[in-house]
């Protein structure tokens, strides 16, 4: 069997990341091809741990110079499916003349506001990219939504549409050695007790944009700085020089560290992560802190999250509060650091969700596995 998998562009962000997790979680028996708009971080990153990428070299998905590219590539790797996670409308149009190959399409959006922009105004600009889409695009067989909340959004604009959830999980062999339980005593820091006489830890990764809310983590990371003596608060994603233009005043009480490949192994080194999203269709952050047993404290985000707290079973897995309350997220870190036993059971619960739900090698040995041989079947 062989999948060519579409990304728009070169950038490193969830979409590419997900793509990246899930040929590194393939059974050996598929032959894969990753096929990206144009290069950059993204392709760069895939290239470097040997992944097989072909660049179109095209400055997005609507540059007509991607045309004969696309055309050549498909005629040479043969694809029994295309899955694409891009809404390039060239690739998307040439896929007309393509149609005994399968077309899948996993959904990482739209958002929220997305959505509602689109059904309450529908403005003249979202009526004719409709008309062009339909006219010109070939529609998916299938889609695959990365999370139920991602997939009751699609459906307000493509009722019609289908398809099934595929989680955004994660290659645990591809992540970093995980932390062990807590062992040691809790000793009075300011007025609260918080385990371990050395360093603590707390700290997000998020890009640079409005939905991670980063003047609410630099407020959190305020109010730890005023309750516990010695505490590091970490903000991975988002750079110095950004942060003291957006954030605010409380930008300085957060070591900021910008774009980093190594995020995960930031992570394993945090005691507490901190999510503060306003919106999240899946956040592959939460689960790799649960993977890498760093509990978790913030804001409940709109979107999945919720999807992956609800497969918890008698023990919290995150204290996120539904209030976006910052004084109420920094209580909870505190908590989290002078309570042992919580501490332990929040780290237990959030490995048996990732390992029994979000092992993407699974997920691609079941679930991936069926969906790609019945869609093949059903274009013979």
């Amino acid at each position: 069997m062989k999948i060519l998998y579409l990304i728009n562009a070169g950038i490193m962000g969830g979409r590419e990341r997900h793509v990246m997790t899930l040929v590194r979680s393939l059974p050996k028996e598929i032959e894969y091809c990753i096929c990206a708009v144009s290069a950059g971080e993204a392709t760069e990153a895939m290239q470097g741990v040997g992944l097989n990428v072909r660049v179109l070299g095209g400055h997005n998905g609507h540059d007509v110079r991607v045309l004969p590219h696309f055309i050549r590539l498909l005629r040479e790797f043969k694809p029994d499916v295309v899955h694409t996670h891009s809404g390039a409308l060239i690739p998307c149009m040439v896929m007309r003349f393509f149609p005994k190959i399968a077309l899948v399409q996993s959904v990482h959006g739209p958002s929220v506001s997305g959505v509602e922009w689109a059904v309450r105004h529908k403005s003249i600009g979202w009526k004719i990219k409709t008309i062009l889409s339909w006219i010109l695009e070939r529609k998916p067989d299938y889609y695959l939504p990365v999370s139920q909340a991602t997939w009751d959004e699609f459906k307000i604009v493509h009722p019609n549409a289908k398809g099934e959830v595929f989680f955004n999980a994660l290659n645990l062999d591809a992540l970093p050695v995980a932390r062990r339980l807590r062992d040691d005593r809790p000793i009075d820091c300011g007025g609260q007790t918080v385990a371990d006489k050395g360093r603590k830890i707390v700290g997000m990764v998020g890009r640079m944009a409005d939905v991670k809310d980063w003047p609410s983590f630099a407020k959190i990371a305020r109010l730890l700085k005023a309750h516990i003596a010695d505490v590091e608060v970490w903000g991975i994603g988002a750079s110095e020089e950004w942060a003291r233009e957006n954030v605010g005043e409380d930008a300085r009480y957060v070591k900021w560290f910008g774009s980093r490949q190594d995020a995960r192994e930031l992570i394993a080194q945090m005691d507490v992560f901190v999510l503060t999203s306003k919106y999240e269709q899946l956040p592959t952050t939460l689960l790799e802190a649960f993977a890498l047993h760093v509990p978790v404290s913030g804001f409940l985000p709109e979107g999945g999250t919720s999807e992956v707290l609800a497969l918890a079973q008698g023990r919290e897995a995150a204290l996120l509060n539904k209030e976006r309350d910052c004084g109420k997220a920094a209580d909870a870190v505190i908590r989290i650091l002078s309570d042992d036993a919580l501490y332990d059971n929040m780290v237990r619960e959030g490995d048996r969700i990732v390992h029994e739900y979000f092992d993407m090698k699974k997920l691609c040995a079941t679930q991936l596995m069926e969906i790609y041989n019945r869609i093949i079947e059903e274009k013979k």
